[in-house]
């Protein structure tokens, strides 16, 4: 449903996201050219074009508890590439 008039600016200010452009994590095995962005709630996504892949985490934001972060998000990118390698 859409979110109209002052709804809409507060529904954004609750709102938090972040993305980043040209991620190279070349450690991480992540390609450059890469991008990834952050979410309200520990959400994240990154997306590798070069090799056709999407990886992303959703959080429940409505229920308290751990979040991911950027530590946990890279070890989980480095075990994804790790694993696509031959």
């Amino acid at each position: 449903m859409p979110v109209e008039g002052e709804r809409f600016h507060d529904a954004i200010a609750e709102r938090s996201y972040a993305i980043s452009s040209a991620l190279s994590h070349p450690e991480l095995g992540i390609p450059y050219g890469s991008f990834s962005a952050s979410g309200n709630g520990g959400q994240r996504l990154t997306v590798i074009p070069s090799i056709e892949m999407i990886v992303v985490n959703l959080m429940n934001t409505d229920v308290p508890g751990p979040r991911i972060g950027s530590d946990q998000w890279d070890a989980i990118m480095a075990t994804v590439m790790a694993a696509r390698r031959p």
